[in-house]
């Protein structure tokens, strides 16, 4: 992913005043004035921070437009953790501050100005603790003016700076969108080493096809043939993969082991992901989705013949469903809704275990695949589905944001959850399902460094950022 923030102001800003100290010229800093509480616990190195020094240089060196759009991280060691890359003027806005014991206020200042324009109490969070210290909170949604801020507090002293701004959504999704649409293939998603690998590939292909077929206005043409391009190169892996299969020795249909289930779970995921893609790619490129759902069936009758069933299979076979129509993947469906002991079950199937390494709730993909089927769907299971949605989004919103940082879970799971928060809202229109994407988004990036994305963690924030950003647009 590009960085986020440039460096190139702070570049010149340093080359300038190394030619005014070799010249002997003495330049003399604008006075700034600090609050008394938090003059008294802070130290001259904090107060004249090298973020001070840029700002109070900044005005005349680099453009003040050109600053918005390239503000630069300040060099302090912050335990105020903020959303560098910012909030919407009508976010909440939540900082978190981890000290032993900290002050009760903490304070917003305008960058540009270095006056304080807001005071808020902090709070301490409970129990919570990071490397053993006490975890505070405070609410600054009061400020909805956009403009760059940084916070200030007594004993901790000085955040990085943050935005808000209208576009704060939009600006995110179209990084990643140029990301996208900038590498190949094989640099997008990297190794296709191992049945693993392969499996996150095509979780990630197929939210890469889901935003474009639920949020397509805030995508565009060349995003949709950027999305042929990465399918075409999965059907030559495909056939790459099965090459290698033919070398193997013969897998034990009867009584598979570890090995043959790994086959198994990927040949389900990728045959959901072909389902998914045929009915994205169908209206734009017949040809080549109708190659993928070929693959797609093929892939889904190899993985019958190891007798494993379970939640891989569910999902593929609802994806399977939703593109064909055929009445033998419905079958699966309405199985799992009969309330009796499924036919997999009577004839011993073995049940697929969970998979740690591919973070995709299988079931909850199969419901959404099922109940945006224009094939004949079951409304009486699709209800069922839909309540079952709405339950679990439900237990979502009570988890959040009792954690430290905001976030409903650990950083992995939370990302993930905020997928059926997403299409939840985009199934019935919820603002509080919304909002709580937006918690975890901010929540992603409190840690104040520059954060590593995988591929999935990417495909994830394309598509929930996609549905932010077509809803910011319509309100």
């Amino acid at each position: 992913m590009q960085k986020i923030f440039q460096t190139r102001g702070k570049n010149l800003l340093f080359c300038l005043i190394c030619v005014t100290f070799l010249s002997g010229c003495h330049m003399m800093p604008n006075s700034v004035t600090e609050p008394d509480d938090v003059a008294e616990s802070a130290t001259d190195s904090d107060v004249q921070s090298d973020y001070e020094v840029e700002m109070e240089q900044r005005e005349g060196f680099i453009g003040e437009e050109e600053y918005e759009q390239n503000f630069t991280r300040p060099q302090v060691n912050s335990n105020i953790y903020v959303d560098l890359l910012g909030y919407t003027p009508d976010d909440q806005k939540l900082a978190y501050f981890v000290g032993e014991e900290l002050s009760d206020t903490f304070y917003i200042y305008d960058s540009a100005t270095d006056k304080r324009i807001f005071s808020g109490p902090l709070k301490k969070m409970g129990n919570e603790k990071v490397d053993g210290k006490n975890v505070y909170r405070g609410d600054f949604s009061e400020i909805t003016e956009p403009g760059v801020y940084y916070i200030q507090t007594a004993i901790i002293g000085q955040s990085y700076t943050f935005r808000i701004d209208e576009g704060r959504y939009e600006n995110q999704h179209d990084e990643l969108k140029k990301e996208f649409l900038a590498l190949t293939p094989g640099k997008y998603y990297g190794k296709t080493d191992t049945c693993a690998k392969r499996m996150q590939i095509y979780y990630s292909f197929q939210k890469l096809a889901t935003a474009y077929q639920f949020f397509g206005q805030s995508f565009d043409d060349d995003y949709g043939k950027k999305l042929e391009e990465h399918l075409q190169w999965m059907l030559e892996l495909r056939q790459e993969v099965l090459a290698d299969r033919a070398k193997q020795e013969k897998p034990d249909y009867n009584e598979p082991g570890a090995a043959e289930e790994q086959v198994v779970k990927e040949d389900y995921m990728f045959a959901s992901a072909m389902a998914t893609a045929y009915t994205v790619v169908q209206p734009h490129n017949a040809s080549l989705a109708g190659q993928s759902l070929i693959q797609a069936q093929k892939a889904y009758q190899n993985a019958l013949r190891f007798k494993m069933t379970g939640d891989h299979q569910y999902m593929a076979a609802a994806a399977l469903f939703r593109a064909s129509g055929n009445y033998s993947y419905h079958g699966l469906i309405k199985e799992a809704y009969s309330g009796k002991e499924t036919l997999a079950q009577a004839n011993g199937y073995k049940v697929l275990s969970g998979d740690k390494d591919v973070l995709c709730d299988y079931i909850l993909w199969g419901n959404l695949f099922y109940m945006t089927s224009t094939k004949g769907a079951d409304l009486n299971i699709c209800d069922v589905q839909m309540s079952q949605m709405m339950d679990l989004c439900g237990e979502y919103l009570n988890g959040s944001p009792k954690k430290a940082f905001g976030l409903i879970d650990e950083r992995e799971i939370s990302l993930e959850k905020s997928i059926w928060l997403t299409m939840s809202d985009y199934i019935i229109v919820s603002r509080e399902y919304r909002n709580v994407c937006k918690e975890q988004l901010h929540a992603l990036v409190h840690d104040m460094e520059e954060i590593y994305l995988s591929h999935e963690q990417k495909t994830t924030l394309l598509l929930v950022l996609a549905n932010l950003t077509e809803s910011e647009e319509t309100e």
